[in-house]
Formats: structure tokens, sequence, C-alpha cells
């Protein structure tokens, strides 16, 4: 058996597999009930695009574990004030956030384990909130 996952391992196709399977890329929950909408390419449901920003990445926020909001453009005052209780971070928008299916301005809720939760193409906080309540959510503090 070392002999042939030796073999293997020099298989370019089989070391993306065993990558994708290790890693888990490859999981998403589109469909389940903790996921609704979509915004661009990006499907709620959809584990997180990682992008590379000017200030780091978008994955840097995430390991706060935290229900969190991201948005690739400028958020709205309005958007912010109404949900402050949910932190909202934003990232400056590029081409490459483009190529990889974030669209500009829209609202991205995503859950403490990485996965985009709730994406909607409008900054509308009444539509995150409406979401929130359904899955029973409760902020603390």
């Amino acid at each position: 058996m070392p002999e042939i996952f030796a073999g293997l391992t020099r298989i370019p196709y089989f070391l993306k597999l065993m990558f994708r399977t290790v890693s888990q890329i490859r999981i998403h929950y589109r469909g389940q009930s903790l996921s609704h909408r979509q915004a661009g390419d990006i499907i709620a449901g959809d584990r997180l695009s990682w992008v590379k920003t000017v200030n780091g990445d978008n994955y840097d926020p995430v390991k706060s574990l935290d229900w969190q909001i991201h948005v690739y453009g400028n958020a709205m005052t309005d958007f912010k004030n109404a949900l402050e209780k949910i932190p909202i971070f934003e990232f400056e928008w590029n081409s490459k956030l483009h190529q990889r299916g974030f669209l500009q301005h829209a609202a991205y809720l995503i859950r403490p384990d990485g996965h985009v939760a709730f994406a909607a193409e409008k900054q509308d906080p009444k539509l995150i909130k409406n979401y929130l309540n359904s899955i029973g959510f409760i902020q603390n503090g």
C-alpha cells in the first residue's frame, strides 16, 4: 500500500483531489435552510471565496468566528446604522473581486464557519434582519 500511495502522489490530478478533500473546500450548503439568495456569482451556502485586499485578505475578519457582513465596495451609512450590532467589513473594490464572482456593493452575510449564509444584491437591512429572524438568530450583548 505505501508504494501505491507514493506512486499516486506523483500524479498532479491525485494531488489536487487530495488537497480538495483534506481542505474541505468542496463542502457547500447550497439549498439548505440556512442558505438564502445569490449576489453576483456568489451563492448562499458556498464557502466564502478568499481574496487578497489592500489591507490583507477577506479571511482576516472571519478568524473572529462571528457572524459578519462583507461588502465589496462601499457600505451605505443607513445600512451600517441599521445593522450596528453585526460587524460590517468593507473591502476596496477591484477587478479581481469581479473575476471571483462578487457583485460590487452587494452585502454578504458570513457565518462563523466562513460560509455565505445570505447574499443580497442591494444593501437592504430589512432583508438581512428578516433572514436572521427566520433562523432564530440572537445577538449577544
